[in-house]
This record gives C-alpha cells, sequence and structure tokens, in this order.
C-alpha cells in the first residue's frame, strides 16, 4: 500500500480519495459510530445550541474590539507609542459581518446540500470515516452533520469576512491613509497571506473549532487511539473550546494578569486579551447582580 501512494501526486485529491477508498473500508464499529454520533446531533436542541453559541460568540467580538481600542488608547498616551487597536473597528467589523452574509448563505446552503463540500471537525473527531454508511440510508443518517456543518460554514465565514474587513480598516488607520475608506476597499480586494491566516484563525476561534494545545491534544489523542475512548467522549475538542473561552471572559480569567507570558504579548494582542477580560467582567457582573437579586440561578 506504501509503494502505491507514493506513486500518488500529493495535490491530485480525487486519486487520494479513490486509494483510500479502496485502501481503507469502513467496518461494522464505525457504522455503529456514525450512527450513534449522528443520533447525538438529531436533537433540534442540540442544532439550537450551536447556532445561539455562534451568535454569542460573534456578538461579543463587536464590544470586545471597542473595549480593546479604549485600553489601547490609554496605553498609546502613557507610553507615546503608536496605537495598535481603535475603537473603530468595531464599525469595520459590523460593516463585514453585513457584507458577508450573501456568501455565508450560499456557504452554509452549500454544505447542506453537499457532504463532499466540508467535513468539520466537530463531528470528524468523533468518527473514523466522513462516510461510513453507503448509500441513501447513509445520507439520511448523517443530516444532522450537514446541519451542523452548514450553520458552522455560516458563521465561519461571516467571521472572516469581518476579520479582513477589521484588519483592513486598522491597517489604513496605521498608515495614516488619507482616504480610510478607499485604502480599506483596497486591502479588503487584495488581502496579504498574513490577513488571510489571522482571518482563518479568527473564524476558528469564534466557532470553537480552532486546534487544542499541547495537553488538550494530548488528551484528545489519548480518548481517540481506543473505541471506549470515542464511545465515552465522542466530543472533545469544542467543548474544551467552549469552555476557554467562558474561562478567559470570566473573573477567574484575569489571573492571566499575573502571569508572564501576558507581558510577552504584542502591544496589539495584549489590547484584544484587554478586551475580553473587561467587557468579560462587565457581563460576569451584571449575572452576579440579577443572581443576588434572585432573578437567575445557575
Amino acid at each position: 500500500l506504501t509503494s502505491e501512494l507514493n506513486k500518488i501526486n500529493p495535490t491530485d485529491s480525487e486519486a487520494l480519495k479513490k486509494f483510500f477508498k479502496v485502501a481503507v473500508k469502513p467496518d461494522i464499529w464505525d457504522w455503529f459510530m456514525e450512527w450513534r454520533t449522528a443520533g447525538m446531533l438529531t436533537s433540534p436542541y442540540t442544532q439550537e445550541r450551536n447556532i445561539i453559541g455562534n451568535i454569542v460568540g460573534r456578538m461579543f467580538a463587536i464590544p470586545e474590539k471597542v473595549s480593546a481600542g479604549g485600553a489601547d488608547s490609554i496605553r498609546s498616551f502613557l507610553n507615546g507609542q503608536p496605537r495598535e487597536r481603535y475603537i473603530r473597528e468595531a464599525g469595520a467589523d459590523v460593516v463585514g459581518m453585513v457584507r458577508g452574509f450573501r456568501p455565508a448563505m450560499q456557504s452554509a446552503l452549500n454544505a447542506l446540500l453537499d457532504e463532499d463540500f466540508t467535513f468539520s471537525s466537530r463531528t470528524g473527531e468523533a468518527l473514523r470515516f466522513g462516510k461510513a454508511i453507503p448509500g441513501m440510508v447513509g445520507r439520511i443518517i448523517r443530516m444532522p452533520f450537514r446541519a451542523l456543518n452548514a450553520m458552522d460554514e455560516f458563521f465561519s465565514s461571516i467571521n472572516t469576512t469581518s476579520s479582513l474587513y477589521t484588519q483592513a480598516y486598522r491597517q489604513s488607520l496605521k498608515e495614516g491613509a488619507k482616504d480610510v475608506i478607499l485604502r480599506t476597499a483596497e486591502l479588503i480586494k487584495n488581502p496579504n497571506l498574513e490577513m488571510l491566516s489571522n482571518a482563518s484563525q479568527q473564524a476558528l476561534y469564534e466557532t470553537f473549532r480552532q486546534p487544542l494545545g499541547k495537553g488538550g491534544m494530548a488528551i484528545q489523542s489519548a480518548l481517540m487511539k481506543t473505541k471506549i475512548g470515542k464511545f465515552v467522549v465522542p466530543f472533545f475538542r469544542t467543548p474544551v473550546n467552549l469552555f476557554k473561552w467562558s474561562f478567559d471572559r470570566s473573573p477567574l480569567g484575569l489571573y492571566k494578569l499575573a502571569t508572564p507570558q501576558f507581558y510577552k504579548l504584542s502591544q496589539g494582542k495584549m489590547a484584544d486579551e484587554i478586551g475580553k477580560m473587561a467587557f468579560g467582567q462587565l457581563i460576569s457582573a451584571g449575572m452576579a447582580y440579577e443572581a443576588w437579586q434572585g432573578n437567575i440561578t445557575g
């Protein structure tokens, strides 16, 4: 098999698909896990919570940019160094979100209608094969996957476009462009590799699909190596990322201010983290007050 694989051009995706389809075939366990995992995602509540989680992540991004811009303006005033973040970036984020709505809808529709359009790690982490059960039966069983992926693709597209608009507007301000809007449009039309990479990473972060750290990856690898591990903990990456996202914005997230790693960040990254903490504490304070009043409970 190795010699046959070496003969295939690594850039020829169709040839690679054909090779692995013949070389590695799903067994009964793979069929069972696909059916079980799809069943776990069948409930409308699961899809609803996925949508709400993505909306919350998207909505937090806008005020966090305001907080980051405010924090960076204070830092720049105190140390006399150039600005790295601006409050006005929040407006660019909103414009990007609006402009990205139509392509996001198209991406979601493609993911819903075509199983081969994408296969999200959110469901893929629990499976060994993307399409184990063959035929129409398999397509019907995998419908929850497509529904989940469609929403992930929608919000990923929205987040990517918003990030590109934000980065372009920030760069225009840093350059001191005479016509900021025109320069922003130029950068959006011809984004560099760094902008595209940052946008991709931001989309993964805001849809809770970013790669785990070394410790998380080690635990996930140990779980995925055994059938029992996959059965007991079919989803690991997304819950961990959700926890980390919430933790960073909770009062417990303030621990970062006491770590040396925080002060090794670039000025822009530091402002971003402060923006998350500041807005997170505002939300936490509101929730604490409502809990104290007896209006909400755990």
